[in-house]
This record gives C-alpha cells, sequence and structure tokens, in this order.
C-alpha cells in the first residue's frame, strides 16, 4: 500500500512540528497543542499523487480556518 497523504504540523510560522499520514492523529495534535500553547497550529495536508495542498489552523480558541490552495 503506497502512502498518497501526508499530514505537516507547522507553526504559523511554517516551521514543522510534525508529519503523520493519519487525518486524525494531525488534527488532535494540532487542536490540543494550539489550546496547550495558546498559538495557532497549521495542518498542511499534501496529496502526493496530485500534488494539491490543504491547509487548516486551528485556533487557541477552537476556531478553525480552512485555506484551499491551487
Amino acid at each position: 500500500m503506497s502512502m498518497d497523504v501526508l499530514y505537516e504540523i507547522n507553526y504559523t510560522d511554517g516551521q514543522c512540528w510534525a508529519t503523520t499520514p493519519i487525518y486524525s492523529q494531525a488534527v488532535d495534535a494540532a487542536k490540543s497543542k494550539a489550546k496547550r500553547d495558546g498559538v495557532p497550529i497549521e495542518v498542511v495536508k499534501h496529496n502526493l499523487r496530485t500534488g494539491k495542498v490543504r491547509r487548516n489552523i486551528y485556533h487557541p480558541d477552537g476556531t478553525v480556518e480552512k485555506l484551499w490552495l491551487p
């Protein structure tokens, strides 16, 4: 089985904190880190097959910004 998707968990300045191929793990980690550290955390989904990228920013107050990039 090939891995077609990779999730990066980043600080909003672009510094990578972690990576995982598991969506729920990425989201749970981002929400937890944002709340604990009081800073926004970004999850970047890289589709390795199509090259498409999606970004979600998880804020400490629980809100989420969803960004789709070309």
